[in-house]
């Protein structure tokens, strides 16, 4: 398996989704839950995207690199952005890229970003539609496409 750190925008994407939602969230693994709101969206990115990189680093031994550095930087860098009326099947295929790229460790799926997939997952209802979505949000533009009118395959 491989992984890779998602882009903001598909963080942002993921985080604007579920506070449409209200999907229920927990920002560490003995928080409270809550739903996800705008008050909160800055920490679910947070949240979101360290998982995502914690996996990388687990998954390719990069711990003390210049491109864990890196990752680090994008971190200190976040800054969300709500993202309104996402397709749900653009929410799904994002949701299943994250998921792919930040299940590299072995207590994965008692994080809380895992708890946050399932919980997008089932506010979602599946992958109608998702194959038709690019499996990575890695511009604005890309996400600004996922919102509002289903897309037409021909």
């Amino acid at each position: 398996m491989s992984a890779w750190v998602v882009s903001k925008h598909h963080i942002n994407l993921l985080v604007s989704a579920a506070i449409e939602r209200a999907v229920s969230i927990r920002l560490a693994p003995a928080s409270e839950i809550m739903p996800a709101s705008g008050d909160a969206a800055q920490a679910i990115g947070l949240m979101l995207f360290t998982e995502n990189v914690r996996s990388v680093i687990h998954r390719y031994g990069i711990t003390g690199t210049a491109e864990e550095a890196g990752y680090r930087q994008e971190l200190a860098e976040y800054h969300f952005r709500f993202y309104p009326g996402i397709r749900p099947s653009a929410v799904a295929q994002a949701l299943a890229c994250y998921d792919y790229q930040a299940c590299e460790c072995d207590n994965y799926r008692e994080t809380p970003a895992a708890f946050f997939v399932a919980q997008l997952e089932n506010a979602v209802g599946g992958p109608s539609g998702s194959d038709a979505e690019p499996w990575g949000f890695d511009s604005e533009e890309t996400v600004i496409g996922a919102m509002g009118i289903p897309r037409v395959v021909a």
